[in-house]
């Protein structure tokens, strides 16, 4: 997940687009990297399970990056407050 924040921090001024690519592209490497690990091919799953992997690994990713990106804007907030 640090890498998806790592990312998201470089498209600072992102559109809603650009975010979408990067958090779909994290998590389709994230799913491809789970079934490697567990020793399946993703020719070994239907499309169906597939994409539904997916989905639940972008929903994840998706509050996963909302929450760091509110996490590190409280920070920063209270940087500047001192």
């Amino acid at each position: 997940m640090e890498e998806l924040i790592e990312k998201l921090k470089n498209i600072k001024n992102a559109t809603h687009s650009q975010y979408e690519d990067t958090v779909a592209k994290y998590s389709y490497d994230e799913v491809m990297r789970d079934l490697k690990e567990a020793g399946i091919s993703k020719d070994d799953l239907s499309e169906d399970e597939f994409q539904e992997l997916l989905d639940e690994q972008i929903k994840k990713s998706k509050i996963f990056a909302k929450g760091a990106m509110t996490a590190a804007g409280i920070l920063l907030f209270l940087e500047f407050l001192g």
